[in-house]
């Protein structure tokens, strides 16, 4: 499946530590853990009423939370973090309606899963199964910046983002297998005839939806 235009999408691929997040309890789109193993977490569902988002995954695994239009070059948009407590439980409250990322990392061997589109409040029971797995690293070239400050290849919605340097070469690491829809962003000169009165630069951007595989290391 491919994501929409403009939502990061990623359906990560099936491995034997599987982190399943239970929606329950606090309403308006809320997710509630369940299970105890060390690597498995509950079942999620998805239940409309009070805003809010639990979960369980491994104790003291870092936990982000994405507005769908997070922007992390910028820190703009709704984002928050967390670590799962000593029995694997995590949960966030106080969002606006709208879609969500969540992204679930461990710390003692990098290993990640990210899921998308958690809707809050959520008017259907829904469910979402995810693995912590082997991350992957997308590298490349952004041609035609001018500056490394001024180059930027980021994914919507989640907090990776890389800039390029003098060469504008960038890596961005720590990426869960799937869909991504990835944007380059860099300034181009405004090419004027020297007795003009102009001059500056203008902002173009580029983007494609990449798949990205589990523990790869991928060009773009």
């Amino acid at each position: 499946m491919i994501p929409r235009k403009r939502r990061t999408r990623i359906f990560p691929v099936t491995t034997a530590l599987a982190i399943i997040l239970a929606w329950a309890g606090l309403g308006g789109g809320c997710v509630e853990g369940g299970g105890s193993s060390s690597e498995t977490v509950g079942l999620v569902t998805g239940v409309s009423g009070r805003e809010g988002i639990k979960g369980r995954t491994d104790a003291g695994n870092f936990v982000g939370l994405y507005s769908a239009n997070y922007l992390p070059q910028s820190g703009s948009g709704f984002a928050d973090t967390v670590h799962a407590d000593a029995n694997g439980a995590f949960s966030f409250a106080g969002m606006n309606n709208g879609y969500y990322h969540i992204l679930v990392k461990r710390p003692a061997d990098g290993k990640a899963a990210f899921l998308t589109e958690i809707y809050v409040p959520s008017g259907t029971d829904s469910t979402f199964r995810a693995n912590l797995e082997p991350t992957a690293v997308l590298s490349g070239v952004i041609t035609d910046s001018l500056a490394s400050v001024e180059a930027v290849v980021y994914v919507p919605g989640s907090p990776f983002f890389a800039r390029g340097d003098s060469l504008m070469r960038y890596s961005l690491p720590g990426l869960p297998a799937g869909y991504y829809e990835v944007s380059k962003t860099w300034r181009e000169s405004i090419i004027c005839n020297p007795n003009a009165a102009c001059g500056g630069a203008s902002n173009f951007e580029d983007s494609a939806t990449l798949l990205i595989h589990s523990g790869g290391s991928e060009k773009w």
